[in-house]
This record gives structure tokens, sequence and C-alpha cells, in this order.
């Protein structure tokens, strides 16, 4: 290779491009070299670039033919603007090209292109014109040429490279992240049905629950109807004994009016009575509120039960002993259905004792007051007792030790009993018989 001098040799220095990014616009896609920055700012949907990769990845010949297509393109460009006195000869769409070469096709395109640069470089656009013979002045530009061509083959093989891997690595992260979500959406709608079924689950125990309170309060009607034989059999007994009583006195020859009056007297309390347990019954049947509570007196309470039951009470010869504290401070409540839990007790207490004839029957009635705080009742009869294995179960609903018994009245009891805010239970070890008690709060003193 022979070299020729030449003074006009200068030449400028040889930048390295960048490797292009594809903008996306309104017309279409179009290549051009701009710097990292812009490119995070400005590029376009990847799958253009996927296309064209692609493309290329799937000929061979295509990838190998476009390193000598964007070469003869460059260097056509630079003739074309040198003909036209537009620019000088420079190397940069040679470089260019290169790194489109390797961008698209790879590093073995890339270094036919950079082959393919250095002659055209050489043939073209280094004096003497058309010939491969680089003269002297030009050498040094020519191995910069050479260098640069090289490095920026090389830089844009690694680029390549490392963008190639970080779209997998993007692509299989989209593709996990579609995963998860789909995953997600799933247990999310999973979820949803859970939340669902336990809403409906819900209320479904809720209205089975109403149901059963309904359901509780009609069988605990049976109860109610058993004790109706004693709350109503008493006053319709005593309203038909002074009618009869009124009837033998305007008979006789001469009228006691004073007698008269007391007898019609008592067949409208007794009358009275019995209308206001039956309005109980039928508020309790059709969930009416609950009456407003007032001031009771708890040993009047317990006298009118002994009036009701003084009939059962003198037929089976059953003595009463009532030791009433006469202190006794009131009961907030409704005084029908206390006088239904001291009356359950005493019929309680009464049949318990007509099995037993060897003993003396006696039903002990005591009330007291604890430090003014609350009132203590303690119903006790002399007759057959409570079974130790019984007790536990005592105020179970339908448990009963009676022949003939619903097992519902000291069920009911217990239920007013708490409702009023006191307790009932059963006394063990206090001798022949049994034993009931139940405390209720006191009235506040200014209610008393």
């Amino acid at each position: 290779m022979s070299f020729r001098i030449s003074k006009t040799s200068s030449r400028q220095p040889l930048p390295i491009p960048e490797p292009p990014v594809r903008l996306e616009s309104g017309s279409g896609r179009k290549l051009s070299t701009v710097n990292r920055e812009s490119a995070a700012a400005t590029v376009g949907p990847k799958q253009a670039r996927f296309d064209v990769h692609a493309a290329l990845d799937r000929s061979a010949s295509a990838r190998w033919a476009l390193a000598p297509a964007l070469v003869t393109v460059a260097s056509a460009i630079d003739l074309l603007l040198q003909a036209y006195n537009i620019r000088r000869p420079t190397p940069e769409i040679l470089l260019a090209a290169i790194v489109i070469t390797v961008w698209y096709a790879g590093a073995g395109p890339g270094l036919l292109a950079v082959l393919l640069s250095i002659l055209s470089l050489a043939y073209f656009f280094l004096p003497p014109s058309d010939s491969l013979v680089v003269a002297r002045p030009d050498l040094l530009y020519f191995a910069s040429f050479v260098f640069f061509a090289l490095l920026t083959d090389w830089f844009s093989s690694v680029r390549r490279r490392t963008e190639r891997s970080l779209e997998v690595a993007r692509s299989d992260l989209e593709i996990k992240v579609a995963e998860r979500t789909a995953e997600l959406q799933r247990r999310n709608q999973t979820l949803q049905l859970e939340i669902a079924e336990r809403k409906r689950a819900e209320q479904d125990l809720q209205e089975a629950k109403s149901q059963l309170a309904h359901a509780g309060r009609l069988t605990a009607m049976g109860e109610l109807t058993a004790s109706i034989a004693h709350e109503i059999n008493q006053p319709l007994a005593a309203i038909v004994a002074n009618a009869d009583a009124c009837t033998r006195l305007l008979a006789g020859p001469t009228v006691d009016l004073g007698e008269v009056r007391d007898a019609v007297s008592d067949i409208a309390e007794a009358g009275t009575r019995a209308g206001e347990v039956i309005a109980r019954i039928r508020a309790f049947l059709r969930k009416a509120p609950v009456a407003e509570h007032c001031r009771v007196d708890l040993n009047g309470v317990i006298q009118e039960v002994l009036e009701l039951t003084g009939s059962e009470l003198e037929r089976h010869e059953i003595s009463v002993r009532c030791d009433l504290d006469s202190g006794l401070p009131g009961v907030q409540g409704d005084r029908v259905e206390l006088q239904q839990v001291i009356l359950n007790l005493v019929m309680n207490g009464i049949e318990a004792m007509l099995p037993d004839t060897s003993r003396p029957r006696l039903l002990v009635i005591h009330s007291q007051s604890i430090e003014g705080e609350s009132v203590r009742v303690t119903i006790s009869d002399s007759g057959i007792g409570l079974r130790p294995e019984t007790l536990s179960r005592l105020f179970d609903p339908f448990f009963t030790t009676k022949p003939n018994g619903l097992g519902l009245g000291l069920a009911i009891s217990r239920s007013i009993v708490e409702s009023h805010g006191g307790r009932l239970w059963a006394l063990e070890g206090t001798g022949p018989g049994a034993a009931f008690r139940f405390t209720l709060p006191a009235c506040s003193p200014e209610t008393r």
C-alpha cells in the first residue's frame, strides 16, 4: 500500500453516536439518534420493536443483508451531501449505520457493517478517490475511524444485549404481575363470596334466633296454660263463692248491706286480678312491649298469693308460716309477673308435700331486706325434697320431676326474676323438703 501526502487532510473528531431509539409519531415509526435522557421521555410502545427484532431473528439472510444495505445508504447520503457541497465528508452517518445494524441484526452483521464502512471510507471519502489506498496524512484519521467503528460496534452490542435482557426480564415481570393480579382477583372474588356467604349465614342465624325465641315464647305458653288453672281458678272460685253469698244474703228475711257490699267488692277485685293475668298472657303471645315497671310491695304480693291459694292450702291441710320483714323496701317490677313467680313457687311446694303423709305439711315464706340494697324471699316446704342429681337441671326448659308437669314453670320464673335484675336458685341441705330463694334489687331511696 502506498501513501500520498495531502495538505487538506484535517478531519473533525469522531463522535460515538448513541444507539437509536425508535420514536412513535402519528404518521408511523421513524428511527433517530437521540440520547438516553430524551429516549426515556419519548420512547413509544415496545411492541413495534419486538416486531422488527422478531422479523430479523426469523431470517438470517435479512440480518446479514441489513449491514451492506445500511452502509450503502449511508455512503450514498454522504456522497450526495458532498456533491452539493452541503457538508464535508464525515463518518457520522457510517457510524450510525454500524449502530443500527448492531441494534437490529446483532454483533455478527455489526462487524460486517464495520468492515464495509472502513472500505467505504477508504474508497469514497479519503484521497485518492476510487481507491483503497490511504495517504500517509490520513492514516491517523483512518486508524481513528477504525478504532471508533470497532468501539461503536462493541458498545452497541453490549447495550443491545443489555436491552434485550431487560426486555426479557420486563416481559417475565409483566407475566408474573399478570399472574399475581389474576390470583389476587381470584382470591378477592373468593373472599367476596365468603363475605356474602357469611352475611347470609348471619342473617339466617338472626332469623333462626328470632324464630326460636318466638317458638320458645309460644312453647312457654304450655306452662302459662298450666298455671292458669291456679291463677284464674282462684279468682273465679272467689267470684262464684261471693256471688253465692250475695244470693243467700239477698234471699234472707233481712239484708245486711255491709256484707253484700264487701262480697261485691271481693267479686270486682277477683275479676280485675283475672283480667290482669289474661292481659299479660295476650301481651306475651303477640310480642307486645313490656309493661312499664312500678314500685311493688313484695309482702303485699305474698299476701295476695296466699289469698289465691287459700282454698288449696285448706283443702290439703297445709299450714303456712310467714316471716315477713316489716321494713321491707319496695322493688321496681311488674306486679302480675312477680305474683306469678311467687304463685308458681308456692304451688310447687304444695304439690311436693302431697305424696308425703308421714309428717306435718308446713309452708314457710320468709322475706328479708339485705342492707337496704336488695330484697330476698325464701319459700320452703316439708315435702319430698330434691334429689342432688336434679339440681343442675332444675331450671332447664322441659325438665320436670312431676308426673304431669311440663318443666316450664321454674324456667319461666327464673327468666322473670332475671328480667327484673334478680336471681332465683334452689337451696341445698336445708332439711326435709325443698327451698327456693330469689333476690331482687330494692328501689332507690327516692322511690321507696
